[in-house]
């Protein structure tokens, strides 16, 4: 096992091995000077004197959440601040790190004891976060972004729903339209039910029984109203970006507790 003596020796020497070459090349981050690269890679288990690891992971998991937050906004701008403030929060869950860790293999290239407190999973999330922050610091915003967007969120799907936290889903389409003061919600007691306001189709559901398919109408109605997709969001971090304005939100959501029914 390589001792601290010899991590140390490393980074000031500055030397990749083959692996970690070929880490930084899968991961595109071949500009990074190899001495910020060990700082990312070399945990504190494994190297105590490695303090520049917990400021690289710190930085970031700050520029991790800024530009999912910045993305999830632009992307949805109808969406309330409750299922907003969901949907980023899976972005940057545990899961996903480790998944983005995985596929680049990370996990085995970062040097840490075998015998730690810490799973290999939150080491190799946590190197990954130190990475990105190396890549904020050393080739700046616009590359940290960029393999952020690549890596995280563009895992959102064509159907992916941001209102999915939300079962009671009924009364907030009752709320919305009291808002936009349009008659109640009334639904067709069917197997494919449709929700309408007057006249007015606001969506439909299929569901096996009534109460799952009017819930799916509810949801449905919901999504084409608060989850609008922009395809191709303007961002304010882009060089070209110019202002737009702030979409009224409309009902506010309650916040994903007791209805969270999990993906």
């Amino acid at each position: 096992m390589t001792n601290n003596l010899e991590l140390q020796g490393r980074i000031s020497a500055s030397p990749l091995t083959a692996a970690e070459h070929a880490l930084a090349a899968r991961m595109g981050l071949e500009e990074l000077s190899p001495k910020r690269f060990l700082d990312a890679i070399i945990h504190p288990s494994a190297d105590p004197s490695n303090t520049r690891f917990a400021k690289l992971s710190y930085m970031g998991s700050a520029a991790l959440k800024m530009y999912i937050t910045e993305y999830i906004y632009f992307k949805y701008p109808k969406l309330p601040v409750a299922p907003l403030t969901a949907t980023i929060g899976e972005f940057y869950a545990h899961n996903v790190l480790f998944d983005v860790a995985q596929k680049y293999g990370v996990q085995k290239v970062v040097c840490r004891l075998p015998k730690n407190y810490l799973t290999d999973k939150t080491i190799a999330c946590q190197s990954l976060l130190a990475l990105i922050g190396a890549l904020y610091w050393e080739r700046g915003a616009l590359a940290c972004r960029q393999f952020i967007l690549n890596n995280f969120c563009y895992r959102l799907s064509m159907n992916y729903n941001p209102l999915k936290h939300y079962y009671y889903v009924n009364s907030i389409l009752s709320a919305h339209l009291r808002r936009l003061q349009k008659p109640r919600a009334e639904y067709s007691a069917m197997y494919i039910m449709g929700v309408y306001s007057g006249e007015e189709k606001l969506g439909e559901g299929f569901a096996p029984n009534e109460k799952q398919a009017r819930r799916s109408a509810a949801m449905n109605a919901l999504r084409q109203f608060y989850c609008v997709r922009v395809e191709e969001p303007d961002l304010p971090s882009s060089e070209d970006y110019s202002a737009t304005p702030i979409e009224d939100p409309g009902v506010i959501f309650p916040k994903a507790g007791k209805e969270f029914i999990g993906n």
